[in-house]
């Protein structure tokens, strides 16, 4: 027995979308998935290949997992090849997807974030005011917003005091210092301890962005910003924000599998 292509599609679409996407009507033989909402991409990597395995004649594509995505934008596409299917490949598809789903949408939620901007005898003010800029405007771009922002020494000591400020009154911490963060012994790293916060991760596989520290007082999570950050590019910074800012946790494991696909630069040609 085979089902029509188009209808087919069609039920494929509702069986693989799950929570903040849509399905639009099908059409040909294609079924497609959109946002709907600013989020980033859940994607069940595992399941889509499975699904794609079944026949050669289903093609389920989709952008990448935790993609950044607008509001209607694209994420999947399910294609019947031919004219037609057959119906063992739906009745086999609706017994793997049975108790989950291949896409969902992480929705970026409002965030009051506190800031901590360290400087020393040499730093030029402007460049505060530019550090500032630069992360106002990432968060703005993602829904969220600065509560309270600190200039202070770099020393641990102050920052410390910058953070029991602001601990219970924001959902995230952002501290960029005057000098990058180099071991976890380091100023930041020590004022973090000082608040009786755990380091979970220094470093990161993401280029640029390596010397990024990740840390949680109380419920509340910490960045420990690179410098990198300053010349306005995406950075591993950037990947960790956005997935914090929708509800998605970050620990040392997920900073550790970021190394596929993790040169951002790559514009360097060998000489």
């Amino acid at each position: 027995m085979f089902i029509d292509a188009t209808v087919a599609a069609g039920q494929i679409g509702h069986l693989l979308c799950g929570e903040k996407t849509r399905v639009e009507a099908a059409k040909d033989g294609v079924c497609k998935i959109f946002a709907m909402a600013d989020g980033l991409v859940g994607i069940n990597d595992d399941l889509v290949e499975q699904i794609n395995r079944l026949n050669e004649n289903l093609s389920v594509a989709c952008v990448g997992p935790f993609r950044r995505v607008e509001k209607g934008q694209l994420i999947a596409k399910i294609q019947i090849v031919s004219d037609e299917v057959e119906a063992s490949v739906l009745v086999d598809l609706g017994a793997i997807c049975a108790d989950e789903k291949a896409f969902r949408l992480y929705a970026f939620a409002p965030m009051r974030v506190g800031l901590v901007v360290t400087t020393k005898s040499n730093t030029v003010e402007a460049s505060v005011s530019a550090i500032q800029q630069i992360l106002i405007d990432k968060l703005k771009a993602l829904g969220s917003e600065i509560g309270r922002s600190s200039v202070v020494d770099h020393s641990s000591n102050a920052i410390s005091v910058a953070l029991n400020s602001f601990i219970p009154h924001h959902g995230l911490a952002l501290v960029f210092g005057a000098a990058d963060i180099i071991a976890r012994d380091d100023v930041v790293p020590k004022a973090v301890v000082q608040v009786n916060g755990v380091i979970e991760h220094f470093g990161m596989p993401v280029e640029p962005g390596n010397r990024l520290l990740l840390a949680k007082v109380g419920d509340m999570p910490l960045i420990g910003v690179p410098m990198c950050v300053r010349d306005h590019q995406q950075t591993g910074f950037d990947l960790v924000l956005e997935r914090l800012l929708c509800g998605v946790g970050v620990h040392s494991d997920d900073l550790k599998k970021m190394g596929v696909g993790g040169l951002l630069d790559n514009k360097s040609v060998m000489r």
